[in-house]
């Protein structure tokens, strides 16, 4: 597991937007010996997780994350597909930004950003985890989940959490399953001024019984204009997601029209 642990920290260095790493930038990062970054982004280098850039002498991604990322686009295409077309279309309407994510543990992880044409945007790198109690995406996102895995996923959690979630978020495991219980009732959730500081967010997901994949959609902009946006971001949100879940037999949207309540 150690070499493992060792890959994944360096290819997640990736996932938070840097383009390229050399032996300086990885010591200083992962506070490793200069020995040990150069050892293991040579041997990432020979296996084809990295490649090294001739004239910089730097490390970028190799030919083999290409070829599982195009695996993993493959297996994901037709959900990611659709909910890409959904939330542009969204985007169109509202112009608010959005983005698209799928849950990891007990994080959300970003895949797809969407920009709008309203002058604020939230914007961040594909890549970028944060903990799903502190955001409407992560935990409309767990509330796809049984209550068995969601137990399962929190039973290590340091609850009380130190240092605390912000002030609007969910403070322990009970208020959490309730904020999540509410978000599989209605089908969606609401944050302002939450996990984001200013920012406002509408969330819902779609689930491929075929593929069995969940991702998740969210229009985001500022706290100060959620009193009115809330509603018209969550009905145009809803309106078009829910077609696309019936026709993906998704139980969540086949079943009855999304619940109008907020």
């Amino acid at each position: 597991m150690g070499i493992l642990n060792t890959a994944t920290d360096v290819l997640r260095l990736f996932a938070q937007g840097r383009t390229t790493l050399g032996v300086a930038t990885l010591t200083e990062a992962l506070d490793w010996p200069a020995s040990t970054s150069s050892r293991v982004l040579v041997q990432m280098a020979e296996v084809g997780w990295l490649e090294r850039d001739a004239v910089t002498r730097q490390y970028r991604l190799g030919p083999l994350v290409s070829e599982l990322a195009a695996a993993q686009r493959q297996g994901a295409s037709t959900l990611q597909a659709q909910a890409h077309d959904a939330l542009v279309a969204v985007c169109a309407r509202t112009g608010h930004a959005a983005h698209l994510s799928v849950l990891d543990g007990t994080h959300s992880v970003l895949v797809e950003h969407f920009t709008g044409f309203q002058p604020l945007q939230v914007m961040s790198p594909v890549g970028s985890r944060l903990p799903a109690h502190v955001t409407a995406m992560g935990r409309v996102l767990l509330s796809r989940l049984s209550d068995a895995e969601f137990e399962l996923r929190y039973a290590a959690a340091p609850w009380p959490l130190n240092p605390p979630a912000p002030p609007r978020c969910p403070q322990t495991l009970a208020e959490l399953r309730a904020r999540v219980a509410e978000a599989r009732r209605q089908r969606f959730d609401v944050a302002v001024d939450e996990g984001l500081p200013g920012i406002a967010a509408v969330a819902t997901t779609l689930f491929d019984p075929v593929g069995r994949s969940v991702i998740g959609l969210a229009v985001s902009f500022a706290a100060q204009v959620a009193a009115t946006e809330v509603e018209r971001v969550r009905t145009d949100l809803l309106a078009t997601v829910a077609p696309l879940g019936e026709r993906l037999q998704d139980p969540w949207w086949a079943l009855a029209a999304p619940n109008k309540e907020t």
